[in-house]
Formats: structure tokens, sequence, C-alpha cells
């Protein structure tokens, strides 16, 4: 086997590894030590890879990003959740089922992100920018498939506000009474759709293939898929 291609296997070897312990154990319990059993190799090759805890920690957080936005972008591709702005938010869902680091990193999980929480969240990705969902909605609005009487520039706000909300919830000081994440963003959709969609349901075919097109045009920041880092 040549040696870059056995490297790049030792490497997600060791990625894999950490993630699983990020998830099980936490980041402030994990060492590389434990990073080097669980992968079943010597602590002086996770070091030879990842010269620190936090480089290494930081490569899985982008490995989850791009592997979160792929799978959003899938169920978009795929019309799964419709073309509304609301089930732009069940697909966020959906897609966090399937990557629980990302799900850990979206509800600010310390249990699972400890100290490492906030560069942790500095590379969170976001739905849209705001020039992005104006852009979008325009769209949408041009097509028939949300509201002709609403002000898409306060729409757009509102939507940034949200996806800072989501983000930054944990700081309320009744946060611990808050409601749990994945309770939220269903009420979110259903909240948006009733606000946006037209009476008769709007152009719903036209709605998905915009959706479809922004989703496509995503790309995962370069952290070493809600703050605002997702660039079209």
């Amino acid at each position: 086997m040549p040696i870059n291609e056995d490297s790049n296997l030792r490497e997600q070897q060791i990625l894999a590894a950490a993630g699983a312990l990020l998830i099980r154990q936490g980041y402030d319990k994990t060492t590389m030590s434990d990073v080097a059993t669980e992968a079943g190799i010597s602590r002086g090759m996770v070091y030879l890879a990842f010269a620190t805890k936090e480089q290494l920690f930081d490569q899985v957080l982008a490995q989850a990003i791009q592997a979160y936005i792929a799978t959003w972008q899938q169920l978009i591709a795929e019309n799964r959740y419709g073309g509304t702005i609301g089930g732009v938010y069940r697909a966020v869902l959906h897609a966090l089922k399937s990557q629980p680091i990302m799900a850990a990193l979206m509800k600010r999980d310390r249990r699972v992100l400890g100290r490492y929480v906030q560069q942790a969240a500095s590379g969170m990705p976001a739905l849209a920018g705001q020039s992005l969902w104006l852009r979008a909605l325009g769209e949408l609005q041009a097509a028939g498939a949300i509201r002709a009487e609403l002000d898409l520039q306060v729409i757009a706000h509102i939507l940034d506000l949200l996806a800072f909300g989501l983000m930054h919830g944990d700081s309320l000081a009744d946060s611990a009474a808050s409601p749990p994440f994945e309770h939220v963003l269903p009420t979110i959709a259903l909240m948006l759709d009733r606000l946006l969609l037209p009476d008769d349901g709007g152009n719903l075919a036209a709605g998905a293939a915009i959706i479809q097109a922004l989703a496509a045009n995503l790309q995962a920041p370069s952290a070493s898929p809600i703050p605002n880092v997702v660039q079209a």
C-alpha cells in the first residue's frame, strides 16, 4: 500500500476513534492516549498525525460539518420536505439525527464539548446568511411560492434572528427550562410555513427547485454545515 494511502487510512481511523470518544465521554475527559487505545494504535502515531488534541478535534469538527451539510443537501435534493422554508428546517432536524456530533454542536452540549464549546461554535454552519436568504426569498416570491405582500428584508432578518437564537439560546437565564431542541425546530418550521405560504399553498414545485438550487450552492466552512459562516 502506498505511504500516502496508508497515512490517510490511519488519519481516518484516528478521527473515527476521536469522534466516538467525543460522543461517549466528552471532550474534557478524552486524552490522546484514549484516542490511541480506541484506534488500536500507539500514542506516537496519533501525535504524528495530529500535533495537539485541539488540532485533532478541529478536524473531527470539520469532518462532522461536511457530513452534515452533505446529508442536508441530499434531503433537499430529494425534495423530502417540499419547497418551503419550513421544509429547510425539517431537513436540518432529520440530518442532525444521523450526525450526533453536529447535534451536540447545534445544542452546544457541554457534556460532549466541555471547554471546547466556544471554539466549536465558531465553526458552526449557518442555514444561510441574510443576503442569501434575501435572494432566495425574492425568487420564491416571484415564483408564487411565498406570499406576495411580505417584506422580504424583514423576513430575511427574522430568519437570521432565528438562527442566532437557536445557537445562543443556552445563554438565556432560564435556559434550563427551555424545551428540547428536537421540539423547537419542527415548531419553527410550522410557524414559517404558516407565515410564508399563500392561502392556496403556493407553487411548491417552483419552490422546491429554488430551494434545491440554494442547497446545492452551499459549502462547508473551511473550519480548522448557527453563526453565519456558510458561503454561497
